[in-house]
């Protein structure tokens, strides 16, 4: 099978796990005999600035097109991640090959893409069908002016959004997100759920001691609670780098326990990983699926996650650790934990092979593909 993978690269200054995403989802299917042909444009080419003051044009449909391309290569499938803010989207009207379009977060009706401000969820937008909120409260980037093209596309709820418009099939990556892009999204659409992966991990034995955060130093993740909360006796090592960075400085200081080792390569957090034992998980909002969850369960690592993300949810519902309703309960809970952990362990490398793997995914999507060309 051809398939035509298009993708806008983010800023490696600002690591996305999209990005490295879409590059596993390409290798995992060239591995299995498909011609897949990556039409990339990356932020980094660009720079920042071209990049956002491109984001207008982008949004309205004006903008780099890979017709020309998908027209010569006569794909079978095209499968769409993410446009903003590098490419255009008129060249998605008029497509023969069937067109799908993985969501990997919610920015169709939010301009700031995760349904979430100033400490809490937030549904202003989509719940109200306008987008003026957004502008009001600089939702993207702190900037009223960066924030005003994404008004235009998620106005309405996102109905005039050009790749859910333009896809046969919408992919969600947790029952979480399809629920939510099902409540606000204002048309039917024909969705389904295929989680990303991750890669296996070796069968390590390192002695496991603390516990681990990975993530983006950000407010809705949560980790200025998580450090706030953090009991004196118990170590934390933080894996990340954002704006909340000197806030992590400073409760080292305060913590000695709690240790910030700043942004690793993918290898160095897997061995981070092997040698905890169990992912903290704080975010505040929704999420998709983030990596650092799948990651985690191939190592055989126990989370405790605060509720009310796909994460909390997956934690829950399939007994992968421990959900906090709130921080207060962490002792409790890293308690809990311990006494289970051989169990544990066992349980998230089961879920991560049954649920996460490479093969799982592969099979899934390539399943959708073929009903989608045999339906054409």
């Amino acid at each position: 099978m051809r398939i035509a993978v298009v993708h806008s690269y983010y800023s490696s200054s600002s690591p996305s796990g999209e990005n490295a995403v879409v590059d596993a989802q390409v290798a995992a299917l060239r591995s299995r005999g498909h011609t897949v042909d990556l039409l990339a444009r990356r932020t980094d080419d660009a720079g920042d600035f071209k990049a956002l003051k491109g984001a207008a044009t982008t949004l309205t449909g004006v903008g780099p097109s890979p017709g020309r391309q998908i027209q010569e290569l006569a794909p079978d499938v095209i499968h769409v991640h993410n446009l903003f803010p590098n490419w255009g989207s008129r060249w998605l009207k008029g497509q023969t090959a069937p067109i799908v379009a993985t969501l990997h977060n919610y920015r169709p009706f939010c301009s700031a893409a995760i349904l979430y401000r100033d400490g809490a969820e937030c549904t202003a937008c989509p719940s109200s069908g306008s987008s003026l909120p957004s502008i009001r409260h600089a939702c993207y980037r702190n900037s009223r002016l960066a924030t005003l093209p994404l008004t235009w596309q998620t106005r309405s709820s996102g109905i005039h959004n050009p790749i859910l418009g333009a896809a046969q099939r919408v992919v969600a990556l947790s029952e979480r997100s399809a629920s939510m892009i099902r409540k606000y999204y204002p048309a039917p659409l024909d969705l389904e759920v295929i989680p990303n992966f991750t890669a296996s991990a070796s069968l390590r034995t390192a002695p496991r001691s603390g516990w681990l955060y990975v993530g983006r130093l950000t407010e809705e993740k949560g980790v200025e609670q998580l450090l706030a909360a953090w009991p004196a006796s118990e170590h934390l090592t933080i894996v990340g780098n954002g704006p909340l960075a000197p806030v992590v400085h400073e409760h080292c200081r305060e913590k000695p326990r709690i240790t910030y080792r700043g942004r690793l390569n993918a290898r160095e957090v897997r061995n981070a990983m092997a040698q905890a034992e169990g992912l903290i998980f704080p975010s505040r909002w929704a999420e998709g699926l983030p990596t650092v969850f799948l990651e985690s369960l191939a190592e055989g690592l126990p989370v405790i996650a605060l509720a009310g993300s796909s994460v909390g949810d997956a934690v829950q519902t399939r007994g992968l650790g421990q959900t906090l309703s709130h921080f207060g309960q962490l002792r409790d809970a890293m308690r809990s934990v311990r006494e289970r952990a051989p169990e544990l362990s066992r349980l998230a490398r089961a879920e991560h092979a049954q649920q996460y793997s490479e093969s799982v995914w592969a099979s899934k999507m390539t399943a959708l593909y073929r009903q989608l060309v045999d339906a054409r």
